[in-house]
């Protein structure tokens, strides 16, 4: 994809948890940058339903969606 700056190949090690939770656990195996962007904005989840874009904090907690049997 042309906005991805990088990439990361990974191998699936564990399924265990997939009936109970659809999570795969993963090992990175390889990963890639494209050195075309030189300065790549960052793009993180804080876990929270909010988001920081390299320094401002993005909250997109009305658009998250809780697993039912945890409410």
């Amino acid at each position: 994809m042309a906005e991805c700056f990088a990439n990361i190949e990974c191998r699936v090690v564990d399924t265990s948890l997939v009936a109970d939770y659809s999570l795969f656990l993963v090992e990175p195996v390889r990963a890639w940058t494209d050195p075309s962007q030189p300065q790549p904005q960052l793009f993180h989840h804080r876990g929270d339903g909010t988001f920081t874009l390299d320094g401002p904090t993005i909250d997109l907690k009305d658009r998250m969606t809780k697993w039912q049997y945890l409410m």
